[in-house]
């Protein structure tokens, strides 16, 4: 059970939700990806591979949108060879002049993997192999939060018949064979620039409704998704939308613009990205559904007390 905020309780809470990660929260997770870096240098079965490996964070801490609770760091752990690859969806198959080669090395993505869990073991001890995508390890208190370090490899989406156009992402090998590509760099890039354009509000308002989720997640009002879900709907927010008024009237205007667009009768969220602006942001892959984004604003504008 959440009750609905008043006024003063809503814009007291709305200053405080914005607010940035303190420098020691900032160093936390610094702190984690530094020594998610370590252990894949100081890795023996790296070497031979060390220059093509890529460490890095990726999702709402490099982008400037994580809240408190939310304080899982993601790290890539990015091999850039073998290079994956396919062809825009676009690309007539009868205009694909060039077969793209096959990887003949010995870095399958079971023994990067397998690599990257010994790595992660050797530097922290006990970590969580369980899950399909990501390494967990558990945080320390007072020294860094958890982490989910996810291996991958180089993805490119070539754009061109001839393979020399492309777009960059990253492919997971998840352990039940299927297989996912994100597209960090676009996420910060178009997250970082729409922020730009909407003076912060962007990032604020992305803020705002994350923790929002968490609040009606711990009062049982709705199913708990990923804290990215709430940035992917506030992306698909006009800038005009986000920069109307005040910051109260554009955390309420982000959530009636959302309510319309997620309507049934309107259909808009067909065509909804996300923050990469390359991903659907609905579809079998997702690991929510429009019925949640309708739950999730419905009950947002109800706690929001915004009518």
């Amino acid at each position: 059970m959440v009750t609905p905020l008043t006024l003063v309780q809503r814009q007291a809470l709305l200053r405080k939700w914005i607010m940035p990660a303190s420098v020691t929260e900032d160093e936390y997770w610094k702190r984690a990806a530094r020594m998610v870096d370590e252990a894949i240098a100081a890795h023996p079965a790296f070497a031979p591979v060390r220059s093509k490996l890529k460490v890095y964070a990726k999702g709402s801490y490099p982008n400037n949108t994580n809240v408190r609770a939310n304080s899982d760091v993601d790290i890539s752990v990015q091999l850039n060879e073998p290079q994956y690859a396919d062809y825009h969806p676009m690309t007539n198959h009868w205009q694909r002049r060039q077969r793209l080669p096959d990887y003949e090395g010995i870095w399958t993505p079971a023994l990067l993997r397998a690599e990257v869990g010994k790595a992660l073991t050797a530097k922290f001890g006990t970590i969580d192999t369980s899950h399909r995508v990501a390494f967990y390890v558990p945080p320390v208190f007072n020294s860094r939060p958890s982490i989910d370090v996810v291996p991958a490899f180089r993805y490119v989406q070539f754009t061109n018949p001839q393979c020399t156009e492309g777009t960059e992402g990253s492919m997971v090998h998840c352990t039940d064979g299927k297989t996912i590509v994100n597209w960090p760099q676009q996420q910060m890039d178009n997250g970082r620039a729409k922020s730009t354009r909407t003076n912060n509000r962007y990032k604020y308002v992305v803020r705002v409704l994350k923790s929002v989720e968490d609040t009606l997640t711990a009062g049982k009002v709705i199913d708990e998704v990923p804290s990215y879900f709430s940035e992917c709907l506030v992306y698909n927010v006009p800038d005009s939308v986000l920069t109307f008024g005040d910051f109260d009237a554009s955390v309420r205007e982000t959530l009636r613009h959302l309510d319309r667009e997620l309507g049934y009768w309107m259909g808009h969220y067909q065509t909804m990205v996300e923050p990469n602006g390359i991903k659907k942001l609905f579809g079998d892959e997702q690991k929510w559904s429009v019925a949640t984004a309708r739950e999730f604003v419905k009950q947002s504008m109800t706690y929001l007390n915004y009518g």
